[in-house]
């Protein structure tokens, strides 16, 4: 009896996990910040790219991204975002959006059913964004040729990333001292 009404839980909690999908975001890099949201983003022929004049460049390149494997010409729009549905590239100044917290590289990816916003201080973190972006989509957004694929569509999602460190190459960055670079004399020797 004792064993049946064990058995029983098992399979209920089991089943209760299932119908409970839990979104899963295989980012690389992880960001530092990832807030799930509810809906979904979806690209269409008829998605416009908007961008700040200084963005041009970077909106044309998501839509040369997506061209290959969606076949759609996403039109690259400069100024305000319209109402309709759209994905906005942006850049932002002091105090919307603090150089400090996220510096030169960092960027914030804000996805809702009716628009995908992409924020940062310089180009570079648009650029990382766009990464980002990309890897939320399906992953036939990476094949070089069209995809018999009735949807494209990102999760909603809130997400905020910034530059995490620096490569230190002993070649190219002269080190002194036992912290970088040398080894530490004090370790015996066998």
């Amino acid at each position: 009896m004792l064993k049946s009404l064990f058995l029983i839980a098992a399979v209920s909690t089991v089943l209760a996990a299932q119908t409970t999908p839990v979104p899963v975001f295989n980012l690389v890099p992880l960001p530092v910040s990832l807030k799930p949201g509810t809906g979904r983003f979806e690209i269409t022929s008829r998605t416009a790219i908007v961008a700040d004049a200084a963005l041009k460049a970077q909106g044309r390149q998501l839509a040369s991204m997506l061209a290959p494997a969606t076949c759609f010409d996403l039109p690259v729009q400069i100024g305000p975002s319209p109402a309709s549905h759209h994905i906005a590239l942006r850049l932002l100044k002091p105090p919307a959006l603090s150089a400090a917290s996220l510096g030169p590289e960092g960027y914030r990816l804000t996805v809702t059913p009716a628009r995908i916003t992409i924020a940062a201080h310089a180009a570079a973190g648009i650029f990382y964004g766009l990464q980002t972006l990309r890897q939320l989509l399906p992953p036939d957004n990476f094949r070089g040729a069209k995809v018999a694929r009735a949807q494209w569509t990102v999760p909603a999602v809130a997400i905020e990333d910034r530059q995490r460190g620096r490569l230190l190459h002993r070649a190219r960055v002269p080190a002194k001292g036992p912290d970088v670079g040398e080894p530490d004399r004090r370790v015996r020797r066998a």
